[in-house]
């Protein structure tokens, strides 16, 4: 049975603050490793630390100490889980919570998908990026209808090079990055994720957006003008089709 907590006052921590990573375990069974980086946190001594796994049928917490001694657990397996699962983009998110001796949780981090240790996934700027066999498609991109999903551009990981292509490569750059930008956008404000309070990654990117153009307009009939001038300023703030030119050049 899961305990309820009371959210009122809580406090929403950063990307940057928790990090959690995820992969296969000795035993069959994933295990993970979390980081938690609270040292400007003035929360009290004694506010617990837990660690969540949810997905569907399956939730266990793990507790990491406290706020003034943590107790991280070395390598914790996550039961009801094969390694395999791994490899499947099964939707596996974490929570972490810090609770007061009240039972008030006073700060949190919720429903995030953690890394994927060796399963070749990491991030790029706000984009989550993840490596699988494709088949036939060079990239695709995940998008979930599921407020606190953020999106994953998949690459082919039988692409030679392909972590350098993603990093460094100005066609790369130029031909898939403006699409999964509109793609993403869109799929935010179609969805109304912008003004929903769990899904933390999507007022980044609005955030992202709003730096480039201003406020957006979610009508109908003014939200692709408005994501594709994003798209366009986007462009040309980073200068990507004179990078893609200049690189066609310097063959």
């Amino acid at each position: 049975m899961k305990r309820r907590f009371n959210y009122t006052g809580r406090v929403e921590l950063e990307a940057s603050e928790v990090l959690v990573s995820v992969g296969p375990g000795a035993n069959g069974v994933p295990t993970f490793s979390a980081t938690l980086h609270l040292e400007e946190r003035s929360f009290p001594h004694d506010a617990r630390i837990l660690l969540e796994v949810d997905m569907k049928n399956l939730f266990h917490r793990y507790a990491w100490g406290s706020m003034g001694n943590l107790e991280p657990l070395a390598t914790p397996e996550i039961p009801g889980l094969k390694n395999e699962d791994l490899q499947s983009g099964l939707p596996l998110y974490f929570r972490v919570k810090i609770v007061s001796s009240t039972g008030q949780i006073i700060a949190h981090r919720n429903r995030f998908k953690p890394s994927m240790a060796g399963l070749g996934e990491r991030r790029t700027g706000l984009l989550l990026v993840a490596y699988q066999d494709l088949d036939d498609l060079a990239w695709d991109l995940e998008l979930l209808l599921d407020s606190s999903s953020e999106p994953r551009l998949i690459i082919n990981n039988r692409i030679p090079g392909v972590d350098d292509l993603v990093r460094h490569d100005a066609g790369f750059h130029a031909f898939v990055i403006p699409e999964v930008l509109k793609r993403i956008l869109t799929h935010i404000v179609v969805n109304g994720y912008h003004e929903d309070e769990d899904a933390t990654w999507a007022r980044y990117w609005m955030d992202l957006a709003t730096c480039l153009v201003g406020q957006p307009e979610v009508d109908e009939d003014g939200r692709d003008a408005w994501i594709a001038l994003v798209v366009q300023q986007f462009c040309r703030t980073h200068q990507v089709f004179r990078r893609f030119i200049d690189s066609r050049e310097a063959m």
